[in-house]
């Protein structure tokens, strides 16, 4: 009964009072998420090793192997979710990913690596589940930017929290997971309670985005048949863009400090806040297109600016115009550019453009799958082989890849699905026109 008050509140003009809510709820819900993945990147694990290996890399490989595999079963269990079903099963997910970070304290080493591969195998269908409270709404990208941003703040903040909580309160590299974990469940159970009270989308929502419905396995292979070749080349630029996230994410700490940057522990913290606060204003330009296939275009050249900023700056950086704390937010800008748009907004509006009815949660799931397996890929290699490169080296090197890979690909695929729409409408005009005869 309170949640039926609450949706009908909710659903009241103006609609800014819906905005406001849903972005705060979905903001502080996958904030909150990353406080149960992202501390434990802080942690440097210095000098130690497990089978030979370095043990921070191994640690990073198993976190990311789970978050990999729950990518891939979020294609199934996400896109098929059903309303109802939604905050008991992100609510089960969390539980879940805090009770593998208390095993990653306890058990030994180097088995305690299992931990936070249990860790990871939750998490990863957090974002989707999340995302569908939001699609398919007239104000769908002021909601999606707004959850998406949570993305560049939180890894910095939780970063931050877990450096924190060692600096402050002497919690050791193993214990400080959980415990930077715990603290954040108050938080997150308000949120997932603001998700539930979000109304579905109207009758004028669904006429401006199409009907947003979950998808079976025959629903999910007739899209693909229809579309593989677009989904294949967005899909290419997108995983470049989150393994290049991943890898500055992930190891920033060590590419600080191969650069030759002093860290204090809020250093994290004031490099994202620079980066989301830039990020928001030119993203903000995106939600007042109206017209889809506007939008839709306007997404693509975001993106493909965005990847050309990591190879200037870059360059800039290598040539030494720029220090490591200014590459990092400028690198950060460039990539929160092209990846805030690719995880919000750009399968959002292919949806609208193609006017079938699905869910923008099955595209991102594909992408964030494949997104996954390519950094995982990255990790093993490096850790598994004997050449020892630096990881300021590895983001160096990407940085000049994706400046040239990105933009072509995400062009070469929105363009696919602009060239199906308009031969879908010179056929309905052909056979109207034939039948008219």
């Amino acid at each position: 009964m309170a949640r039926d008050a609450s949706s009908r509140w909710l659903s009241r003009p103006p609609r800014v009072v819906l905005v406001l809510w849903a972005v705060t709820a979905a903001f502080t819900a996958y904030s909150c998420m990353y406080a149960f993945r992202r501390p434990f990147a802080v942690a440097q694990f210095t000098g130690l090793e497990a089978w030979g290996f370095d043990y921070k890399a191994l640690a990073t490989v198993a976190q990311i192997l789970g978050y990999t595999l729950s990518k891939f079963l979020g294609i199934k269990f996400v896109s098929e979710a059903r309303p109802a079903q939604r905050i008991a099963f992100i609510a089960l997910l969390i539980a879940c990913a805090e009770g593998a970070l208390l095993l990653f304290a306890v058990l030994p080493r180097p088995w305690n690596l299992a931990g936070l591969f249990l860790n990871g195998l939750p998490l990863g269908m957090v974002w989707g589940l999340v995302f569908s409270f939001l699609e398919g709404r007239r104000v769908t990208e002021p909601l999606v930017l707004g959850l998406s941003i949570s993305v560049i703040f939180s890894s910095g903040w939780m970063k931050s929290a877990g450096a924190w909580t060692m600096s402050t309160w002497g919690v050791g590299e193993f214990w400080m997971p959980s415990v930077t974990g715990a603290l954040f469940i108050p938080l997150f159970i308000l949120a997932l309670w603001m998700l539930a009270q979000i109304p579905p989308p109207d009758s004028a929502d669904i006429a401006a985005r199409t009907l947003r419905v979950p998808m079976d396995r025959t629903a999910r292979h007739a899209f693909l048949r229809e579309h593989w070749l677009g989904i294949a080349l967005l899909v290419v630029a997108y995983l470049s863009l989150m393994t290049y996230r991943d890898l500055r994410d992930n190891f920033m700490v060590n590419i600080l400090v191969e650069s030759g940057a002093t860290i204090n522990p809020g250093d994290f913290a004031r490099i994202e806040n620079r980066v989301g606060m830039v990020v928001i204003g030119l993203m903000c330009g995106v939600v007042l297109f109206r017209n889809n296939r506007a939008a839709l275009l306007a997404v693509a050249l975001s993106v493909g600016v965005g990847a050309l900023t990591l190879g200037a700056a870059t360059w800039s950086h290598t040539h030494g115009r720029l220090g490591p704390h200014a590459w990092m937010v400028i690198t950060g800008i460039g990539l929160y550019m092209g990846f805030v748009p690719f995880q919000s907004i750009l399968f959002e509006r292919v949806l609208a453009v193609v006017r079938t009815p699905a869910t923008a949660v099955f595209l991102i799931a594909i992408g964030d799958s494949y997104g996954y397996l390519s950094t995982i890929s990255l990790y093993l290699m490096k850790a598994f082989t004997s050449a020892k490169v630096p990881w300021s080296s590895l983001l160096i090197d990407g940085s000049y890849v994706l400046a040239v890979l990105v933009p072509l690909c995400t062009l070469a695929g929105v363009s696919h699905f602009l060239r199906r729409v308009r031969r879908s409408r010179l056929l309905v005009v052909s056979v109207a026109e034939t039948w008219a005869r």
